[in-house]
């Protein structure tokens, strides 16, 4: 009723939030992607899959409309596969209203980053760089870095590229993030890193990306929004530059054994462990 929604428009959201219908634009649009399916899959379907794969490879099973690691089950054993189907189905059911699935060739060693965006809607789309998101728990970011250390310069204007052209192409509006894994044994003739389609971010605090590029993007949002001047940030992301290096921690609930979610306590301390330090649990070549 003349209220203007700040963020993604609704289509945006049903698009990335099937990750079925993700895959078939990056397939349209040539950006790799990790072998699986792009429809959802029933257990024999997702049994047949697994077959297919060479010798010692698994899959992972994922939620066509998940997202923040639930629904998600890795499967090595055909023998552990109809288990494995049953209770990803059923936690996508019970978190998303869904319990459709789509399975992946599971990649071990690999680097988790992602590319966050923005868009005026018109198909104008920006970059705001990279950010390192390979320290996990249970599939949860627990450390984010931006920019991804020791990335590549080409392989970095390949994300780059990737995630600004499926943006452009959903004419994409507000902030948005694109998550890639990039395959650390990757052989001759495979892609080095893949799409690895989730949820609809706006991701990342204000403040972060003001450290970062120098940009308040809440006011940015807000002028979006309100339809005021953006033109500005368009065309000249090249003169924007990387003013920090940008550690971000997240906590959350763990837990117990018998998986009951009990709080973390208070943060009474902090200990700067350091970069090299930091280094240490980041994967090989980082």
């Amino acid at each position: 009723r003349g209220i203007p929604c700040i963020g993604p428009r609704p289509e945006t959201l049903s698009l990335f939030g099937d990750k079925t219908q993700a895959r078939q634009l990056a397939e349209r649009l040539g950006v790799p992607l990790i072998p699986g399916s792009s429809e959802p899959v029933s257990v024999d379907q997702a049994r047949a899959f697994l077959a297919s794969l060479p010798e010692g490879q698994a899959i992972m099973i994922k939620a066509v409309s998940g997202g923040g690691g639930r629904g998600m089950r890795a499967v090595s054993d055909p023998q552990e596969l109809e288990q494995a189907y049953a209770r990803s189905q059923s936690e996508a059911q019970a978190a998303f209203g869904s319990g459709e699935l789509y399975v992946e060739q599971l990649i071990t060693r690999a680097r988790h980053i992602e590319v966050q965006i923005v868009g005026d809607g018109s198909g104008a789309v920006s970059h705001l760089w990279e950010r390192e998101c390979s320290i996990q728990r249970r599939n949860q970011k627990l450390v984010e870095i931006a920019p991804a250390p020791g990335l590549d310069r080409g392989l970095r204007d390949e994300l780059l590229a990737a995630a600004v052209r499926m943006a452009e192409e959903a004419r994409y509006t507000s902030l948005g993030t694109f998550e890639f894994l990039v395959n650390l044994e990757a052989g001759d003739g495979q892609p080095p890193f893949a799409f690895i389609p989730d949820i609809v971010e706006i991701e990342q605090t204000g403040d972060e990306l003001g450290f970062r590029i120098g940009m308040d993007t809440a006011i940015f949002l807000l002028c979006l929004a309100a339809h005021r001047d953006h033109q500005w940030l368009f065309g000249e992301v090249d003169t924007i530059l990387l003013r920090h290096n940008i550690f971000q921690f997240l906590t959350f609930d763990v837990l117990d054994q018998p998986g009951e979610s009990r709080a973390m306590g208070k943060h009474r301390e902090w200990k700067n462990a350091g970069l090299a330090d930091i280094g240490k649990i980041l994967p090989d070549r980082c």
